[in-house]
């Protein structure tokens, strides 16, 4: 996969979490507390980890899917905090483009084609870019929903 479809994806993966907000607000659902309660600092990183590992895992052919899950979650903090929670999806688009990086090097090494440590620098500053984001953005004051 080359960049360009690495930017395909990553906006289609924003699209898709704009349409599973858009649906969560439309029909008041709310998955946070039965997925992925976003009440904790913890809970948020895990949530980054999770985009991360399908991303590589499916090179990111699947996020689609799990970015309007994450959107439809995403809702409830839409509703709770407005803006704040569009900060949410950043460092989820980053950990999805550090998965692909990282699936892309893996196929690359299997057919022989490139060593993996090649790619371990840029993999390994963006996912600890998306950590970084993902803790600062749930440390805003207030931005963590509460659940009940």
């Amino acid at each position: 996969m080359d960049i360009a479809d690495s930017i395909t994806i990553s906006v289609l993966n924003a699209t898709f979490w704009l349409i599973g907000l858009i649906a969560g607000l439309y029909y008041s659902i709310d998955l946070g507390i039965q997925l992925i309660p976003l009440n904790s600092i913890f809970t948020v990183l895990v949530a980054d980890l999770i985009v991360f590992c399908v991303s590589m895992l499916f090179f990111g052919y699947f996020m689609p899917v799990i970015f309007m899950v994450y959107g439809t979650i995403s809702a409830r903090l839409f509703v709770l905090q407005g803006s704040n929670a569009l900060l949410f999806i950043i460092p989820f688009l980053i950990a999805a483009y550090a998965g692909i990086m990282l699936g892309t090097a893996l196929k690359k090494e299997i057919d022989g084609k490139a060593n993996i440590l090649d790619f371990k620098k840029n993999v390994a500053i963006s996912m600890g870019v998306s950590l970084m984001l993902a803790l600062l953005v749930s440390l805003i004051p207030g931005f963590i929903a509460p659940i009940g």
